[in-house]
């Protein structure tokens, strides 16, 4: 599977582009939003998953662009916010899950596998 990691933090897109590399994905990490966009333009991916809260371009705004390229491309959002998230802006948004910081290799593998269950 080719995924989209985005997250301002490098070190959390360090952690998830091993965990995920080493569960046998090809991954793209960036760490703005704004880059995550353009990186979806040029490309195609199976997944994306994206922090909510960066600078400058949010994760809903990463959302926002990948949905209207790509309808059928699942979102996952990582956050350390969590069930302090807008339960409505979330429905409307048309994310596919949320993986709540800290996460483990285990919450990414079983939001990953939720996804390809689903895609069947």
């Amino acid at each position: 599977m080719k995924i989209l990691i985005v997250d301002d933090d490098p070190e959390v897109n360090e952690v998830l582009e091993l965990m995920l590399t080493k569960m046998g994905h090809e991954v793209t990490a960036v760490t703005q939003g704004k880059e995550a966009i353009a990186r979806f333009g040029q490309d195609s991916y199976d997944l994306v998953i994206t922090d909510v809260f960066m600078p400058e371009v949010s994760g809903w705004d990463v959302v926002e662009a990948v949905k209207q390229k790509s309808p059928e491309t699942p979102v996952l959002l990582i956050t350390g916010w969590g069930l302090q998230l807008d339960r409505e802006q979330i429905n409307r948004s048309g994310i596919n899950g949320i993986i709540t910081k800290p996460f483990s290799k285990q919450a990414i593998s079983d939001e990953i596998a939720k996804l390809l269950k689903g895609a069947r």
